[in-house]
């Protein structure tokens, strides 16, 4: 493919000329290492435990009632 010359000294002019510079300087964090989503998560897994164990514990048929 060929250009015609202006197009070719247009461009050389360019890309002396030009200079992009793209600076990210943000910080992201995930919604799940965030220290609040960590507690309210270990609270609900204490609180799952806990319940499974006293789900257990329910069943055994122990009473004090005398016949």
């Amino acid at each position: 493919m060929l250009f015609p010359p202006m197009m070719l000294t247009a461009a050389a002019l360019l890309q002396d000329t030009v200079t992009i510079q793209v600076n990210d300087n943000t910080t992201r964090t995930s919604w799940y290492t965030q220290p609040i989503w960590l507690a309210v998560g270990g609270v609900a897994l204490v609180l799952i435990i806990l319940i499974a164990v006293l789900a257990g514990r329910s069943g055994r048929g122990n009473t004090t009632v005398v016949k």
